[in-house]
């Protein structure tokens, strides 16, 4: 018997949302995909706040004793790679839309 598209959407939903609950308590946990989802969110707002301190907030604070900040605070490859990327995301975008365009055209 084949399966239909209503089946395979029971099974991945299960997959997906799929929980254990504490034998001790009875508590049912975060389903385990929204866990990794939160820890990957902050592991990218951790890296976004690291990157504007390297690229904005480090030139405007005093000169540091400590060696790392003061070679956080003189380099310059940062502050300049953001917006050079700007321009190639910018055709990137472009080629990507005109592929889609010429493939649903062909």
């Amino acid at each position: 018997m084949p399966q239909t598209d209503t089946d395979t959407f029971r099974f991945f939903t299960f997959l997906m949302f799929q929980t254990q609950t504490d034998r001790s308590t009875g508590a049912m946990p975060l389903p385990a995909n929204r866990v990794m989802g939160s820890a990957f969110v902050a592991f990218g707002v951790t890296l976004l706040a690291g990157f504007l301190y390297v690229a904005v907030g480090s030139k405007a604070l005093a000169p540091s004793d400590n060696w790392f900040l003061l070679a956080v605070q003189n380099d310059r490859y940062y502050c300049l790679l953001v917006p050079l990327t700007v321009p190639v995301i910018i055709v990137a975008v472009y080629l990507h839309w005109l592929s889609m365009k010429m493939f649903k055209h062909a």
